[in-house]
């Protein structure tokens, strides 16, 4: 049981770690897109 748990805590892990490196992304083109503002 206690790995079960383990492994749902880490796929939550998993999935906030995803969510971070997408809005690092997102941040990361935005700041791209000032730097270029004639794009």
């Amino acid at each position: 049981m206690q790995g079960l748990i383990d492994g749902m805590q880490g796929l939550i892990n998993g999935m906030q770690g995803l969510i971070n490196g997408i809005q690092g992304l997102i941040n990361g083109v935005q700041g791209l897109m000032v730097l270029n503002p004639y794009e």
